[in-house]
């Protein structure tokens, strides 16, 4: 096995922990997910549904880049592919963690800093869009 599987495979089977323990910890409505895109799509289709998209768009875009990768020619590419699979793996890891243990850790700290800084953006864009608009709600 060579190290982009195996990245790819680390990537996959964290992903798999972030999925089980997510079912587990954000509620019958995902309301205590943090990404403001996971809970709208929590929303829209329901935890478990939700969960099993993002873990199959997931997992088939993993395998697709790792096979793409795997055939160029070249180093840098490789390299980079798997650093950035090992980093994705660990922010996962750290992710199923927190949600299975309850606890916060230095990564899961800065990753919820990042969702409320997307939700503060969207929110800066609508309320934009609708002064732009006259405030009527129109698109």
């Amino acid at each position: 096995m060579n190290l982009i599987v195996a990245a790819a495979a680390l990537v996959i089977a964290t992903k798999a922990l972030d999925c089980w323990t997510t079912l587990r910890a954000v509620g019958p409505r995902g309301s205590a997910e943090t990404n403001p895109v996971g809970r709208w799509l929590m929303r829209q289709l329901g935890v478990a549904r939700a969960v099993a998209v993002v873990f199959v768009l997931s997992a088939a875009s993993t395998i697709a880049l790792a096979a793409i990768v795997q055939s160029a020619q070249g180093t840098t590419l490789q390299w980079v592919y798997v650093s950035v699979a090992c980093a994705v793996a660990c922010v996962q890891g750290a992710v199923a963690h927190t949600n299975w243990s309850g606890r916060w850790n230095v990564v899961t700290v800065r990753v919820l800093q990042w969702h409320r800084a997307m939700h503060a953006l969207a929110s800066r864009l609508r309320h934009a869009r609708a002064s732009i608009n006259g405030g009527n709600g129109a698109t």
